[in-house]
This record gives structure tokens, C-alpha cells and sequence, in this order.
């Protein structure tokens, strides 16, 4: 059996948000796209494709637009699993990030996704990603490090079955244009020490795994004991086109033996979109940026919501 390609969509860019047109017609097979960097334009080859994982903050354009919905209903009938990376910092609707829905709205249209079967559970992974604390010029603090926060997003996503969790610290300090922005702003990002950071993780790890949860930093801080699994895992693919009844499968070959990501992370080899021409950029849209996003090039000044 060959393996068949895993494409993600996408670690730096949010199309399922911000451009679910060009997202449905890719996934049809009717736009070209760019499997890497150094790939030419072609059309997916959907006889290829063995998994699809989507990255979002808000997932609601999977219900609301019909052509996107369809279109990922019609890989499942192919014998491809759709799986979800929900990034759920607890931070939507703050100034850091204001064009994200608060995390209760996302539960919601999470469980909405889940109750008309357009989504399983098990294909889901939820990110508490990044944990960052900010300070901004009023002397207000902008963090997620909080068990009083932490512990009820991960109750209310393990109610509706999702058994997946990992997450990891901003890295401000070796992005020096993420430090730059922030200081442009009048934002503090060296709140939180790597040692108070490790602390944290180490305490959600707990919350998470009495949760139910399979755990999992992602590569920063290092910490071997919790790298039970990569974001991008080809075992746990394989065990949703398994249960789906699919003869497909994908590689659990990690991707650092044939591409590149940072030394430490275990993510199975996949392809991401983000390099295709005509996808948009979701942190260059009007007032939908996270502040701390090392893919942001805008620069404006962070003001309460509303």
C-alpha cells in the first residue's frame, strides 16, 4: 500500500477562517497550489491524498459556508480523514487577539460541527497555543498562564469528546521582529520566564491528562517526558482512517528525515498550502492579527475591543 500525502492547511495562514472559497476549490481539485516551497502550481491529486489537516482559531466557516462543507464531506466518502487543529488560547476577543471569537463561541461551533456529524471528535486536537502574558502601556496584563482559564477550556472541549491536547510558549525573544512589533506597540512581552513557563505547562499537563486528554508539548520549551506525539501525527491519522473503514493510509516518517522543522519536533512529514499563491493572510486583515504572531506584518496600536 503506498502512502498517501498528508497536506496541512496551515501552520501560518487560516483559510477554514478567512478563505473558505479558495480552500473548497482546492480541495476539489479545481485551484493549483504549491505543495512547498520548492514545488511548482499543480492540482491536488486527490487519489494521492491520505489526510487533510485544517488549522484554525474559528472553525465556523465549516458549518456556514455549503460549498466548503460539501467539499470535505466528499473526502471522508473518498476515504480521506479530515482532521483539526483548534487553536484555543482563551485570548479571542481580547486586544491581542481581536478578531478571534471568544473561546466559549468556539466551543459552541465546535460541538455544533460534532452534533451534525461533520466532524468526530477523535479527528480533533485542541492547541493551547501559544501561552504568552503581555503587558500592555496601562499596565493591564493579557495572559493565558492561568490554571483559573486553562482548566475550564479544557473541561468544556473534553465534554464534547476531544481527547487531544498539546501546547507550548511564545518564542518572542528569538523572533526579533515579534519583539519589535510588540515593543511598537507599547506591549511587555517578557513577562513570563522560561522557568515560570515550564512551570505552567508542567501544571496544564496535569489538568489536561486528568481531563482525559493525550498530551503533548509542541517543541518549545524541549521537554522530552511530554512528547507523547507531533501536531501532525501519522499515527493518530491512521487510526482515524482506520476507524472510518479507509484503505488509505500516510507515513509515520517524521518530517526532519525528509524536510525541515525545528530540531525537537516529532510532526510526521506532511506538505503545507501556506506557500500557494492566492491564499490569503489572515494577520494582515483588518483588526483579525494575534499581536504575538511571528507570520503578522502589520503594526497599530492595541486598544480595548469595542
Amino acid at each position: 500500500m503506498t502512502d498517501g500525502l498528508v497536506v496541512s492547511i496551515s501552520r501560518t495562514r487560516d483559510p477554514l477562517k478567512e478563505n473558505p472559497d479558495w480552500l473548497a476549490s482546492v480541495l476539489r481539485g479545481e485551484r493549483p497550489v504549491r505543495l512547498s516551497r520548492g514545488h511548482r502550481e499543480a492540482s491536488l491529486d486527490l487519489d494521492a491524498l491520505g489526510a487533510v489537516v485544517l488549522w484554525t482559531k474559528d472553525p465556523c466557516a465549516w458549518r456556514r459556508h455549503a460549498g466548503l462543507s460539501a467539499t470535505l464531506e466528499a473526502l471522508g466518502a473518498r476515504g480521506i480523514a479530515v482532521a483539526l487543529q483548534l487553536t484555543v488560547t482563551g485570548l479571542g476577543g481580547t486586544p491581542v487577539e481581536p478578531g478571534i471569537p471568544p473561546w466559549p463561541e468556539v466551543r459552541d461551533t465546535l460541538a455544533d460541527l460534532i452534533t451534525r456529524r461533520l466532524l468526530r471528535p477523535a479527528a480533533v486536537k485542541l492547541r493551547y497555543d501559544p501561552v504568552v502574558a503581555l503587558r500592555d502601556a496601562g499596565g493591564r496584563v493579557w495572559s493565558n498562564a492561568s490554571e483559573d482559564l486553562a482548566a475550564p477550556v479544557l473541561r468544556a472541549f473534553a465534554e464534547l469528546g476531544v481527547t487531544r491536547a498539546t501546547a507550548s510558549l511564545a518564542q518572542i525573544v528569538e523572533y526579533p521582529r515579534v519583539a519589535r512589533r510588540l515593543r511598537n506597540l507599547g506591549l511587555d512581552g517578557a513577562l513570563l520566564t522560561l522557568d515560570e513557563g515550564r512551570a505552567f505547562l508542567r501544571r496544564f499537563a496535569d489538568l489536561a491528562i486528568a481531563r482525559g486528554y493525550t498530551y503533548s508539548t509542541c517543541v518549545y520549551p524541549p521537554d522530552a517526558s511530554s512528547l507523547q506525539e507531533g501536531c501532525l501525527d501519522g499515527r493518530w491519522l491512521n487510526g482515524l482512517l482506520e476507524t472510518m473503514g479507509s484503505d488509505r493510509r500516510v507515513t509515520c516518517q517524521l518530517h526532519n528525515a525528509r524536510g525541515h522543522q525545528r530540531p525537537d519536533c516529532r510532526c510526521t512529514f506532511s506538505y503545507d498550502l501556506g506557500y500557494s499563491a492566492g491564499i490569503g493572510h489572515c494577520y494582515d486583515a483588518r483588526e483579525r492579527w494575534c499581536v504575538y504572531c511571528y507570520s503578522a506584518s502589520v503594526s497599530r496600536g492595541v486598544t480595548e475591543p469595542g
